[in-house]
């Protein structure tokens, strides 16, 4: 019987079914518990590390081994500091390694701890095990005969490491010079058939980094075109990268869309330490729809006062989105982000475009002192220049209508910028913020009594029909109030309608609601979608919160009126 189950695990393999190799792998080692070995590998190949959740104890009770060891560590950065997990890893000496596939499974584990650290901004994580890549890579060579295959993979994940963590995220060398050595790197593996299971990883960390550098065009089409990744964590970063850009794009459809498939994946794939960035993008469409009960449910699940983290800081960012749409607690914006500006998070998160949001709060709040000190801090942190100049266009407006100074040229400015950006980067425009300036334009001619004509009317008037479009009510009828030529009252879409509800869900949600109406019960549409009755649930849930409504039997009604 263990000889079948070892055959059926190596074809799991073959067919590249990762999830299913880890199941036979379990079954494995319960004949035999040398076998855990492989249990570890089929986790961490398939980009899982929580799963080995499920095998705790039998990784507790084995030999001291590097499996046992990296294993360990893996499972103790569940609840502790990805320091002491990388520090675990660190005394690891890959020359006195005789097992090849423990050799890879040290691979793994260094990158999902550096990448927890990145997530924990202590990027400095993955210059730790740097000085285990040419040592890997020596490994691999001397495989090279004996075990061709673990050899090939060896040598993969070494340049993995190389890719991520001596160039990617290297937070001593600036972006820029990173991004010059990942287009290098790019342009070296571009032709070679073995090298192309690294493009999607080199894609990924440079489209990150174009995100944070406010170079969206660019950052779009690298993480468009990556097709396969076989590290969730990765993935899933680049997919809520760009879950961000649509959302600056006002495609919220989209952002909103790509944000909850990319939830899910994160609480199926990863550790419970990485949800709250996912939990906090997800919020981000309904915190400028008004949705306070999906975005207090998202948010609450680890909710913070300070920002330590990147973590912290894209939830403070959510928070302040959901402040900015229903125009009020300026002061809190303003707070909020101070902590994510002081922290230096704001390079990790591509957040430099709130700079403008935070004048504009400390201004409202009365903190002239510290508007004008977030306005001198726009030049230290490096963004794309078109975007730096519209902020700084933007704010000078502010400050001067604060000053009863003239801030029409200033605006003016401001809209012109945000057009050439948008003309240069199709797709992946600064819509959002031409919103924010409508708004900020507005209210200063409406407080100097100036009535509101040319440019800036038109601004407005795009900004109060882009939010009908996105479904942002309660925003685009404050809007709206500054301008009577608008859409009335009548014209705007009846968000109360079923269908229109049910337009907002993302595809699966909307699957599932339907299936709900027919009546069927979470096991069974689990079995319809080939998923688990879990994730089942979680849509279920999903639908039901997002459509305004408390029961499945309500939502069944209310198709049926429909």
């Amino acid at each position: 019987m263990f000889q079948e189950v070892v055959a059926r695990l190596v074809d799991a393999y073959r067919v590249h079914d990762l999830a299913l190799a880890f199941r036979w792998a379990t079954q494995a080692a319960r004949l035999d518990p040398t076998m855990m070995v492989e249990v570890v590998l089929a986790a961490l190949r398939a980009g899982r590390p929580n799963r080995l959740l499920d095998v705790a104890d039998e990784i507790t009770n084995m030999a001291p081994s590097v499996t046992r060891t990296c294993s360990l560590a893996l499972l103790g950065s569940e609840g502790k500091t990805p320091e002491a997990a990388a520090e675990q890893l660190n005394r690891i000496d890959p020359e006195t390694v005789v097992d090849p596939r423990e050799l890879i499974v040290l691979t793994q584990a260094c990158a999902h701890v550096a990448i927890q650290g990145l997530l924990a901004v202590t990027p400095e994580l993955g210059a730790r095990f740097t000085r285990l890549i040419p040592l890997l890579t020596r490994r691999s060579e001397e495989l090279a005969t004996a075990s061709p295959d673990l050899s090939a993979e060896l040598a993969t994940n070494a340049f993995l490491l190389e890719v991520m963590l001596v160039t990617g995220l290297n937070d001593e060398i600036p972006a820029r010079e990173r991004i010059a050595s990942l287009l290098g790197i790019k342009k070296r593996i571009a032709d070679d058939p073995r090298t192309s299971l690294l493009m999607p990883m080199v894609r990924s960390v440079l489209g990150l980094l174009y995100f944070v550098l406010g170079e969206l065009s660019q950052a779009r089409q690298e993480l468009d075109a990556i097709s396969v990744v076989d590290l969730p964590v990765v993935r899933i970063q680049a997919e809520l990268s760009l879950s961000q850009i649509a959302f600056l794009d006002c495609d919220w459809d989209r952002a909103h869309q790509v944000a909850d498939v990319q939830l899910a994946s994160t609480l199926d794939s990863l550790q419970s330490t990485m949800w709250q960035p996912a939990f906090a993008i997800a919020a981000l469409v309904p915190a400028v729809r008004g949705e306070r009960l999906i975005v207090r449910e998202y948010l609450s699940w680890q909710e913070t006062v300070g920002v330590s983290s990147v973590a912290d800081a894209t939830q403070k960012l959510t928070r302040v989105w959901t402040d900015v749409a229903a125009g009020t607690n300026e002061a809190d914006v303003a707070n909020s982000l101070d902590l994510v500006w002081n922290s230096g998070n704001v390079s990790y998160t591509g957040s430099f475009l709130t700079a403008v949001l935070r004048i504009r709060a400390h201004l409202a709040a009365g903190n002239l002192g510290s508007a004008q000190a977030a306005f001198a801090a726009i030049d230290d942190e490096p963004y794309e220049e078109t975007a730096k100049r519209y902020v700084r266009a933007h704010a000078e407006g502010l400050l001067a209508a604060r000053a009863g100074e003239p801030f029409d040229e200033h605006f003016t400015e401001a809209a012109w910028l945000l057009r050439q950006h948008g003309e240069a980067n199709p797709g992946a425009t600064l819509r959002l913020y031409g919103i924010v300036l409508a708004e900020d334009w507005a209210r200063a001619a409406a407080d100097t009594g100036i009535e509101l004509a040319g440019g800036g009317l038109e601004l407005l008037q795009e900004g109060v029909a882009l939010l009908n479009a996105n479904g942002a009510p309660a925003w685009r009828d404050r809007l709206a109030a500054f301008d009577h030529t608008a859409l009335t009252q009548d014209e705007f879409i009846d968000e109360s309608s079923v269908t229109v509800r049910l337009a907002e869900l993302t595809s699966r949600e909307r699957e599932v609601a339907l299936l709900v109406a027919e009546g069927l019960t979470n096991r069974e549409i689990a079995t319809r979608l080939f998923v688990t009755v879990r994730t089942a649930e979680y849509h279920v849930h999903n639908a039901l919160t997002k459509m305004n409504m408390t029961s499945r039997s309500q939502l069944q009604e209310a198709m049926a009126a429909s």
